[in-house]
């Protein structure tokens, strides 16, 4: 029977079983053994001993965060003529999101304070595109930032 622990390169040293953290605190690593007569595996049998390995202090293991899958896009919509008032229409995402929040933009620049679901047009807007950027934040969740449609604001006169 070929050794499970063998790749084309040579045998596997060490394997990490499984790492997990929450909160930030390290539960514990365990990780198999050497193979080299450490208790890991000896001839191609693997031992049931395993090995708990804490972080050093000050040292916080990567863990990749979770991600959104997104079910529907955010977009915006209303009249494009200044003293109008343009609408997010949100992205739909799973699972549900604990905050949700948002930023107007003007040719891709953040405009001050404006920052609801809801945009009222100006005149600096006038030959720009508009569009609104929505932040997703979970709680283990990697956030999701996400552009709407751009709607393009004509110069009138």
């Amino acid at each position: 029977m070929k050794n499970p622990f063998s790749t084309r390169y040579g045998k596997i040293t060490s394997a990490i079983l499984a790492a997990v953290v929450v909160g930030g605190a390290s539960l514990g690593v365990a990780s198999a053994a050497s193979a080299h007569g450490r208790g890991g595996h000896d001839n191609g049998r693997v031992s049931s001993e395993s090995a708990t390995h804490t972080p050093r202090p000050g040292h916080t293991p990567r863990v990749a965060a979770l991600k959104f899958e997104e079910l529907q896009d955010v977009t915006i919509a209303g009249t494009t003529t200044v003293g109008s008032t343009l609408t997010v229409n949100p992205g739909i995402y799973t699972p549900a999101a604990d905050s949700v929040t948002y930023k107007w933009q003007r040719n891709g620049v953040d405009i001050a304070d404006a920052t609801g679901t809801t945009y009222v047009l100006t005149a600096d807007d006038a030959g720009k595109q508009i569009r609104a950027v929505e932040s997703v934040v979970k709680t283990g969740y990697k956030t999701k930032i996400e552009n709407s449609n751009r709607l393009w604001v004509p110069v009138v006169g």
